[in-house]
């Protein structure tokens, strides 16, 4: 895969993009841009954006995750005509118009990177730009062992500031190219709101269930996630015989999935508050299964 360098020796394997190759835009991370697993040989990512829906996506591929800037501590309400985008790098501000994570910001400087890898895992590592006392560092371990695969992320706190880092994983699913069909199951031991009551989306007890083949978009969000607990989703294709799980060691800020016709996206958010002179990790793991 292009630009990308390739991990896991057994049946798991993950490719990784190189930090500003593959992926060069300003809305998801630069450091942990997976555009493809297998798993006994089977696929399970696709991308954001098709030829025939969501055309003018974002460039998002598999897991790619995102900090978002749209709170206090982030320096998008000090900005003048620049900021900073974790994963990224120094941007520009156009105008006094709010963030937006789909417009795409000019890149005045990105974060200076190294990444070093083995047969199991990667470690990429963003080094600092200062901006209007704001400044930090980025590390992340990508982790491979037997069907599972870890992402752990280590934010230093470099500036003066506090801050609050949010961060999500976008992960664009596809169970062998299948998409969103009436086989496809998202489970999640919560109550689910359907912000937009798509036609054919079934909620019950069990999860999330499609009575026909998706032709549009779809957005879902879970009702008021359990303070301070983790929470883990499946998604199963009974069709393919294949599933995946997500869960992380944090307390969850945010749940919901999002999707279309060729892909199901769900998405585990999780604030991170940081100190002056001080580092905070956590880690989400993925687990695969195939038949």
């Amino acid at each position: 895969m292009e630009n990308c360098i390739q991990i896991g020796s057994g049946d798991l394997k993950a490719w990784i993009a190189e930090p500003g190759k593959r992926y060069n835009r300003t809305r998801f991370d630069w450091t942990c841009f997976i555009p493809q697993i297998t798993y006994k040989g089977r696929t399970f990512c696709t991308t954001e954006a098709c030829e025939t829906w969501h055309r003018n996506g974002s460039g998002g591929e598999g897991l790619c995750g995102e900090f978002r800037v749209d709170n206090a501590t982030m320096g998008w309400d000090d900005a003048d005509d620049l900021f900073l985008k974790p994963g990224v790098g120094l941007l520009q501000r156009p105008d006094e118009k709010p963030y937006h994570f789909g417009t795409e910001y000019k890149i005045v400087k990105p974060f200076p990177h190294t990444m070093t890898h083995g047969t199991d895992y990667a470690n990429v590592h963003l080094g600092e730009i200062a901006h209007k006392g704001l400044a930090y560092t980025v590390r992340k371990h990508v982790g491979i062992i037997d069907n599972m695969l870890s992402i752990t992320t280590t934010a230093v706190n470099t500036g003066e500031k506090p801050l609050r880092f949010s961060e999500y994983n976008h992960n664009f699913l596809s169970m062998d190219g299948l998409g969103a069909h009436p086989q496809v199951t998202l489970s999640l031991h919560k109550n689910y709101v359907n912000n937009d009551e798509t036609p054919g989306l079934v909620m019950n007890e069990n999860g999330i269930t499609f009575a026909k083949k998706i032709e549009n978009g779809f957005m879902i969000v879970c009702q008021e996630p359990q303070a301070n607990s983790p929470l883990r989703w499946t998604l199963l294709d009974t069709k393919a015989n294949m599933s995946v799980q997500e869960w992380g060691d944090f307390p969850v800020a945010r749940f919901l999935a999002w999707g279309g016709p060729h892909v199901i996206a769900p998405e585990i958010y999780g604030d991170f508050p940081v100190n002056p002179g001080e580092a905070r990790s956590w880690t989400r793991l993925w687990k695969f299964f195939a038949r």
